[in-house]
């Protein structure tokens, strides 16, 4: 997917959406771990375009690094919040992979169940004797 929206004009511009989608996306994150699982699905597909946007800046904060080291008080703020969201977010994706297996598991047991009640038996049962036509090609092709 190619992000379409375009970049700040100015460095400090551009770190500062980089905070700004940073924070953003450890919400959202901490938004998935109690969220209900119908949201999940929705919640996921807009962690995945913030992290597609947050690469797209990161990739153009990296082309702007000054090489003398120099840059104004805008940008070092930004950066010292972009990495502080960053640090953070790790130990909070820990937690939405587990809430994610946990829902993975849930829908597995849900399935397992509907596959062994009496009615999905009773289904398997009539479907194997039902009078619908078949084929009586029976040999090998």
């Amino acid at each position: 997917m190619m992000d379409t929206q375009p970049l700040s004009g100015t460095p400090a511009g551009r770190w500062e959406e980089l905070a700004s989608c940073m924070l953003s996306l450890e919400a959202l994150s901490f938004e998935m771990i109690s969220c209900p699982a119908e949201e999940l699905r929705g919640r996921m597909e807009r962690r995945a375009a913030l992290i597609t946007r947050v690469e797209v800046l990161r990739a153009a904060c990296a082309e702007e690094e000054p090489s003398d080291g120099r840059q104004d008080a805008r940008v070092a703020a930004a950066q010292d919040t972009a990495r502080a969201a960053a640090c953070r977010l790790q130990d909070v994706d820990r937690q939405v992979v587990a809430r994610m297996k946990r829902a993975q598991q849930d829908i597995l047991k849900k399935l397992r169940t509907v596959g062994k009640s009496a009615g999905a038996q009773a289904s398997r049962f009539y479907q194997a004797q039902s009078p619908a036509k078949r084929s009586f090609f029976s040999g090998n092709v």
